[in-house]
């Protein structure tokens, strides 16, 4: 946990320590000893907050690119939406159910051998499947709802 803080350029770090850790008054089981503590220490990698020039340019040319990934994403989003808005209207004029089991079962079948063909992990493409469904719900919801 430690080298995860200082990984993410966190000001300090907060561990208790104890002679005797077993005795401690307060927070016993969270106390390490000293020879404990020298160890994690010894272990722990200080990384720099900012590089060389040579490495921010670097940095910066790669950002750009995550930046234009990201605009992608944004506007296949709201393009994706659009559809879900026309869909929500189609399932209203014909009294159609927002939430369709089979359909939401396809879509993660699908959607997850995808993401393992592209090597992408399964726990995070599920994260985002689930939440651009519950929009799309929300956004048929809201068209079915309107009078």
């Amino acid at each position: 946990m430690s080298q995860k803080a200082l990984n993410l350029d966190m000001c300090g770090l907060m561990i208790e320590t104890h002679l005797q850790p077993e005795n401690a008054i307060t927070d016993a089981r969270q106390q390490i000893t000293l020879e404990a503590l020298k160890t994690i220490l010894k272990e722990l990698s200080f990384r720099k907050e900012y590089g060389d020039n040579s490495f921010q340019k670097q940095l910066e040319i790669l950002r750009n690119e995550i930046d234009g990934i990201d605009a992608e994403l944004l506007n296949l989003l709201q393009k994706r939406l659009k559809v879900v808005e026309k869909i929500g209207h189609h399932k209203k004029k014909h009294n159609i159910a927002v939430y369709q089991v089979k359909r939401w079962n396809s879509i993660i079948r699908e959607r997850t051998k995808l993401a393992k063909d592209l090597k992408l992990d399964d726990t995070f493409i599920l994260k985002i499947l689930r939440l651009v469904h519950d929009e799309s719900i929300a956004v048929q919801h809201k068209i079915m709802n309107k009078k």
